[in-house]
């Protein structure tokens, strides 16, 4: 139950985050395409015994900038947009509040796409 009640709960955050990025998408980094703000996905899915939720951007190979636009690229001296991160963190916090003892929450800055991550276990 106690998973099931998570999963639920965590299928809401995802679309949450999901709609928050979007939204940061649109505004900081400015839409020219669209493509990035298409490419976010809030998903969650079992893994043994934990619940992960995942959300992602540019897994398409032709996104490759999404990492660029929201960790900054220092080459060409461009600044962190955390489009995700920002939607990510105003979501946990909730999360945190409900589930802050099952729940862990990560960020994989060493994938080619970027990705933040709860996890929550029984």
């Amino acid at each position: 139950r106690l998973i099931q009640a998570i999963k639920k709960n965590l299928r809401i955050a995802s679309l949450k985050m999901e709609g928050l990025a979007k939204t940061n998408a649109t505004t900081y980094p400015k839409v020219i395409s669209g493509d990035l703000r298409r490419s976010i996905k809030g998903r969650i899915e079992q893994r043994g015994n934990n619940v992960v939720l995942t959300l992602t951007a540019g897994k398409n190979p032709s996104l490759a900038y999404a990492r660029a636009i929201e960790l900054g690229y220092r080459p060409r001296n461009l600044a962190p947009r955390y489009y995700l991160r920002r939607a990510f963190m105003q979501v946990a916090q909730d999360l945190d509040k409900q589930y802050g003892d099952i729940l862990s929450f990560a960020l994989d800055a060493s994938r080619p796409d970027v990705v933040y991550g709860i996890k929550g276990s029984n």
